[in-house]
């Protein structure tokens, strides 16, 4: 992304109230354990790396919500996206 990584997305996400809770999967090319760290500390549901396959992507997924990271609906949110 031209002006925010993922980390820094991530990071964003979390400062929000609305939207602290939503779980997030990062999407990397980079094979780095110090990026993959940053994500877990900022909370990451996961971290997956490119190329993507869909399998490892619906389990990523599928784990994040059954830990109890379900988003909350965005009608409780304001209507934000």
């Amino acid at each position: 992304m031209p002006e925010l990584d993922g980390l820094g997305l991530l990071a964003q996400v979390r400062k929000d109230p609305l939207l602290r809770s939503t779980p997030v999967v990062l999407i990397s090319s980079e094979v780095c354990a110090r990026k993959r760290g940053e994500a877990a500390a900022l909370g990451a549901a996961g971290w997956l790396e490119k190329p993507l396959q869909l399998g490892p992507l619906l389990r990523a997924v599928e784990l994040a919500l059954s830990a109890g990271h379900a988003p909350t609906p965005l009608t409780s949110r304001g209507g934000r996206l």
